[in-house]
């Protein structure tokens, strides 16, 4: 089995491969820059992320369970397989980058909205759906820094960044 250091390096390009999907995003084409996680990133593995729920239903995922939803969601691919090199290197580099965006996104546990079902909005300030307008969008310290403020439709809606985790 390869070193640790080598499954988050092989993940880091998985990361960026439009291969694994059928629509040509990869990853990063939502995640570039530590954008559209929601503050709950910061938080270990398994934890309540909105996209896992509002599309399957599951109370709290691991790291490994959101990279196949990934995969089966934005990226509109079948899963990896669940013993596969490819999924573990993913895993292990979304794991490693976790500190990472906490580090850099001092918002994230400072978020006000961040426990709410709502939360999920909160990538796009306004995505209809359940949640309809963010009602956290006005209480939310962030929400001048978020790369996706009023264009959700084009930037967000393309991975689904209103669900995102």
């Amino acid at each position: 089995m390869a070193s640790r250091a080598a499954m988050e390096l092989l993940g880091e390009k998985l990361f960026a491969d439009t291969s694994l999907s059928s629509n040509g995003l990869a990853c990063i084409s939502c995640h570039a820059g530590m954008n559209l996680y929601n503050a709950s990133f910061t938080q270990e593995y398994p934890h309540r992320v909105n996209m896992a729920f509002d599309r399957a239903g599951l109370e709290t995922v691991d790291a490994e369970g959101m990279v196949q939803l990934c995969m089966i969601v934005p990226l509109a691919a079948e899963p990896l397989p669940w013993q596969s090199r490819e999924l573990a290197a993913l895993t292990a580099y979304v794991e490693k980058i976790q500190p990472e965006y906490a580090a850099a996104n001092p918002c994230a546990a400072a978020n006000p909205c961040a426990a709410s079902a709502c939360g999920a909005c909160g990538a796009c300030g306004a995505c209809g759906g359940a949640c309809g307008a963010n009602p956290c969008a006005a209480a939310n310290p962030c929400a001048a820094k978020n790369p996706c403020a009023g264009a959700c439709g084009a930037a967000c809606g393309a991975c689904g960044a209103c669900a995102s985790s």
